[in-house]
């Protein structure tokens, strides 16, 4: 009971905490001049209700790589219903529910350790080398005086060259990497480059739901590639609880480099709003799927 209440209210402690810090600059806001284009925001929400489910794919293809015998929609039905435990403190809540599921699927405790490490290398280096285009819009410098581009680039890299060494030293050998077994693990990470494609396109086309009347198109893709930046950037912090409101924080600063800082402290709350949203639709279409398909399918 205690778990299913605390699912509820992170999420809204979320809002809660993100316009907390940001409440001083909605007093900037002109509320007058902003108005929702229904079309694109429907838009947008579709295609974020497809960066959803091709998330439970990602980790559907990861698991193919390491031999885990499963379907695509019980694989893409257990990711998704386990999303929401994300917002509950502590790293290890997100994955119970995948954990058990591949453990029913006779997967060794090494596998299953190496399926999260790719899906969380994948998720932040795809993140981060798509959001890294934000910086070529604004002057950094100014926000980030530590910052150097060529070295933000190198972050995904370097992640990616570190999990190797864990795989190698490890012994999980995808076929022997000689073979080129690693290398077929990595071309899933085309699919989570796609994935923050779809993202991308998705917030941007949210933010120009809301902002058309006062912002172009062309300044809310540039708040869309604020996004992505802010989402890897957060995603590193995995000592806070995914509901918190720390990725709102950190996409306002960004944000307010290329709009005003009241607009974006406002974007940032409806974003949390947003995904929030989202997360729940998609968790209702497989609620749906289950109840129609999945109960009769997969019974025991």
């Amino acid at each position: 009971m205690l778990k299913n209440v605390t699912k509820i209210l992170l999420p809204i402690l979320g809002v809660v905490f993100a316009f907390y810090i940001l409440q001083d600059e909605f007093s900037t806001v002109d509320f007058s001049h902003l108005t929702i284009n229904l079309p694109v925001f429907a838009l947008s929400f579709i295609a974020l209700l497809v960066v959803f489910f091709m998330n439970g794919v990602g980790w559907f293809l990861i698991n193919k790589k390491l031999g885990v015998s499963s379907t695509i929609d019980e694989t893409v039905f257990v990711w998704l219903s386990s999303s929401l435990a994300r917002y509950i403190p502590g790293i290890v809540w997100g994955y119970a529910n995948r954990i058990l599921f591949l453990k029913k699927k006779s997967v060794n405790v090494s596998s299953i350790g190496f399926s999260f490490i790719f899906e969380a290398a994948f998720l932040f280096g795809a993140a981060v080398l798509m959001g890294v285009n934000f910086l070529w819009f604004v002057d950094f410098n100014n926000y980030f005086v530590w910052l150097n581009y060529d070295l933000l680039l190198l972050v995904p890299i370097f992640f990616a060259v570190i999990v190797f060494f864990i795989v190698k030293k490890k012994g999980l050998i995808f076929s022997s990497v000689s073979s080129g077994g690693l290398l077929r693990m990595m071309s899933v990470f085309g699919c989570y480059i796609v994935l923050w494609f779809v993202f991308f396109c998705a917030f941007s086309l949210f933010a120009y739901s809301i902002l058309s009347s006062v912002y172009d198109l062309v300044t809310c893709l540039k708040i869309g590639l604020g996004f992505c930046l802010a989402f890897g950037l957060s995603f590193v912090l995995i000592v806070f609880p995914g509901g918190i409101g720390v990725r709102e924080v950190i996409f306002f600063a960004l944000s307010s480099a290329v709009i005003d800082s009241g607009t974006a402290a406002l974007l940032s709350v409806l974003s949390r709003l947003w995904i929030v949203g989202g997360e729940l639709a998609s968790l209702l279409v497989c609620l749906l799927w289950y109840l129609f398909i999945g109960r009769k399918k997969y019974k025991a």
